[in-house]
C-alpha cells in the first residue's frame, strides 16, 4: 500500500514540476524550457504511469 501512495505522490509532483517549466513567475521574459529536465520528468512520469 505504501508504494501506491509513493507512486501517486511522485506522479502528482512530477506533473506539477512539468507544468512549471517555461512559466514567468513575475518576470518580464519567458524563460527557456530546459528540455533535459523535461525529458527526465517525462521519463519518471511514463515509468510510473505506464
Amino acid at each position: 500500500m505504501r508504494f501506491i501512495e509513493l507512486y501517486a505522490y511522485t506522479l502528482l509532483f512530477c506533473v506539477d514540476f512539468m507544468s512549471e517549466l517555461g512559466q514567468r513567475f513575475n518576470k518580464n521574459d519567458q524563460p527557456e524550457i530546459d528540455l533535459e529536465k523535461f525529458a527526465q520528468l517525462e521519463s519518471v512520469f511514463e515509468t510510473l504511469a505506464g
